[in-house]
């Protein structure tokens, strides 16, 4: 994960006086691959789709350890309690907009032509295809968990890593957005180390449950998913970096 978020961007976007373009691109083309492209008020986007489908098929293979972990996850991406009340100030997306509005309007008062819609190449497409995929390769063959947990696990740490060197970038160039404007981005920089602990303990309580001679292709699956997401997601780092060469 770290090797994955050690990409010229996020040098750029950290350092000081760093580029307002350059921060334009990214909190543009980052969150629109964030928000994806089946959110709505009432329905999950990729991400959310791919939690809650993982947890409900491990649950089914009495991967129980691993499903609670991932249904954790995705309540706290909805704001759900353990009833399934939705808060919708403690939904994600509700911090996701409130970030992005934050900083686009100090973008903006430093003379930045702020545009809402992400770049007609489509960046973060293939990741939000890969998750897509994911999803429907998990709902044909439940044994695929493996698989998607080993991509979600990656992208957690991947997240972390991301958005911890985002709070940096932040720290030095936006001083003037507000603590409670920035949960998003700290939000995550701290929880989702959290959530990577979570599932790799679930993941290695799903290995320890498998047939013996099956525990080796389940660790293959685990690390093929890993690999698989986080070269998309270096994808749309590069893709930014390219967007503003």
């Amino acid at each position: 994960s770290s090797a994955c978020v050690d990409h010229p961007l996020f040098n750029a976007l950290q350092k000081p006086n760093a580029s307002n373009e350059v921060w334009n691109a990214y909190v543009r083309e980052r969150l629109a691959s964030a928000d994806g492209s089946t959110e709505t008020a009432g329905s999950d986007n990729e991400f959310e789709a791919v939690l809650l489908g993982a947890s409900q098929v491990a649950k089914e293979q009495n991967l129980i350890t691993l499903s609670e972990f991932l249904l954790k996850n995705y309540k706290e991406e909805r704001g759900l309690d353990n009833d399934g009340n939705q808060d919708i100030k403690e939904a994600h997306r509700t911090w996701r907009a409130t970030f992005k509005s934050a900083i686009n309007t100090v973008l903006q008062s430093r003379g930045v032509v702020v545009s809402k819609e992400s770049s007609p190449i489509g960046i973060g497409t293939e990741y939000l295809n890969a998750l897509t995929e994911l999803q429907t390769i998990l709902l044909n063959m439940p044994e695929s968990i493996y698989m998607t947990a080993g991509a979600l696990y990656c992208l957690e740490r991947i997240i972390a890593d991301e958005y911890a060197r985002i709070e940096k970038g932040l720290d030095t160039n936006f001083p003037e957005i507000e603590k409670d404007d920035r949960k998003y981005i700290n939000g995550h920089a701290f929880h989702d180390i959290r959530h990577a602990a979570e599932l790799l303990e679930g993941l290695i309580d799903a290995i320890e449950i498998c047939e013996k001679e099956d525990r080796e292709k389940a660790v293959r699956n685990i690390l093929f998913g890993a690999r698989f997401i986080a070269g998309k997601k270096r994808d749309v780092f590069q893709g930014i970096w390219d967007l503003i060469q």
